[in-house]
């Protein structure tokens, strides 16, 4: 593909990617956003704005002193961006992703003369593979979309020593990610090149064991399984296959097969092989919830991507079919994480809408929604999105079993409800508020302002 025309393609995915986002109305997540938003609103007011990030990065070092975790990217980044108004910090987030997803397309081609073909399904694999990610533009605290934006910035580097520079830089965001470090000792030891390898190699180990020895004295690192006969340990280790790797392997395969093309592994094979393995099995003691497993479906997307040819006997119709079955599951693995992003930005936008229509209200959340409903945080953060758009907002929030029995034993004066599932209790019949997928009732009996 001419340099033109790629670099084209790759500028409207970008500018499609960044005008998408321009076009939603941004609100804080449900996990840390509004707190960190309001930690750091505090202190800008006390300290001025760089005095209140200086500060906001020295309380987040003492918080991982304690808890025994050192990323010092993760202290300085949240104090920047969270200095933001809502929308651009939403927006650089975004970018960050976009960053994500084209570099291993770009580091392909720059590999040699690639057919179109190669670079299309290296974008599909990519975008697949930061699937996962996408989470985090609603999840703003989240170290793993920062280590894998500078994972992504070292493969844009041609330089070796820049690359070591922010492979590091992503180590700095998440311990794990040192293991792509490794694999970089590994790949120019293997070429002769042992300078730079001694180099990698000892920052990789550096980092790993700064982190073993860090959390020896901190708290946080307390969930973590050490027991090799927990039954939990292996239940982690099967989770290798969720969706989107299993999904990544399928495209691979389906490829190889339908256009006869050989899966060619070349020397940096390794660099990539290293940081998807040690991630994964450094995180099994840890667990997989959620996003977690987003950086080690990145590295599995970059190592297979780095795999992929052509066959030059293919015709251009077993081209197609090689591509049509991983354009489809890219769409639903990626489509899924948009969807949930949206969704989750939609509910806490409209809950801070209704919820500001009343003040010292005692409201219980009903309905499904992940971060928001499914862990306790999610009614702290709501009220304190609330409280940042409505400082003179004094209500509390709690989420309840949709059932009579769990509200009418508590002091609530509203139901927040999500999406419409409206439980079996006694609330006059027209909601106070309705906006996008939240309504807002009046529990009959009880007062409120």
């Amino acid at each position: 593909m001419q340099a033109n025309k790629f670099y084209i393609l790759i500028g409207l995915f970008a500018t499609t990617a960044i005008g998408a986002g321009l076009a939603v109305s941004w609100s804080w997540g449900p996990v840390d956003d509004p707190g960190q938003v309001i930690a750091m609103q505090g202190l800008i007011n006390q300290n001025g704005y760089f005095g209140g990030i200086a500060s906001r990065v020295a309380e987040l070092a003492s918080g991982d002193f304690v808890g025994g975790v050192f990323r010092p990217l993760a202290w300085i980044y949240p104090a920047f961006i969270y200095s933001l108004p809502s929308g651009l910090a939403h927006l650089i987030r975004i970018a960050m992703l976009v960053v994500i997803v084209v570099a291993p397309v770009i580091y392909v081609r720059r590999k040699g003369q690639q057919p179109s073909s190669v670079l299309l399904l290296v974008f599909i694999v990519s975008f697949a593979g930061a699937a996962t990610l996408i989470q985090g533009v609603t999840l703003l605290s989240i170290q793993e979309v920062g280590g894998a934006f500078f994972v992504a910035i070292g493969l844009l580097s041609s330089n070796k020593y820049a690359r070591l520079i922010f492979w590091v830089l992503a180590a700095f965001f998440k311990g794990p990610f040192a293991w792509i470090l490794i694999g970089y000792a590994i790949f120019h030891w293997k070429r002769g090149d042992k300078k730079i390898a001694a180099s990698s190699g000892f920052l990789g180990i550096a980092v790993l064991l700064t982190n073993v020895l860090w959390s020896l004295g901190g708290s946080y690192s307390g969930r973590y399984i050490t027991d090799p006969f927990d039954p939990q340990l292996w239940a982690n280790a099967s989770k290798i296959l969720e969706p989107v790797n299993a999904v990544l392997l399928v495209m691979i395969l389906w490829w190889a097969i339908s256009t006869k093309s050989q899966l060619t592994r070349g020397e940096d094979f390794i660099i990539f092989a290293v940081a998807f393995f040690g991630f994964f099995f450094q995180m099994i003691p840890w667990g997989f919830t959620a996003y977690y497993m987003g950086p080690i479906s990145y590295f599995l997307a970059v190592m297979l991507a780095v795999t992929i040819s052509a066959s030059p006997e293919a015709p251009k119709r077993l081209i197609a079919v090689g591509l049509v079955v991983p354009v489809f599951l890219m769409i639903w693995v990626v489509g899924t994480n948009v969807s949930l992003v949206l969704r989750t930005n939609e509910i806490m936008r409209e809950s801070t809408v209704c919820l500001g229509q009343i003040t010292d209200a005692q409201v219980s959340i009903f309905g499904n929604a992940l971060y928001v409903t499914s862990s306790p945080e999610g009614p702290i953060r709501m009220e304190q999105n609330t409280k940042i758009v409505f400082p003179d907002w004094r209500g509390t929030l709690s989420t309840e079993t949709n059932s009579i029995e769990s509200v009418t034993s508590t002091e609530a004066t509203h139901i927040l409800v999500i999406d419409g599932l409206i439980p079996g209790i006694n609330f006059d019949p027209s909601p106070i508020c309705t906006s996008g997928p939240i309504s807002l009732f009046q529990l009959t009996g009880n007062s409120a302002d």
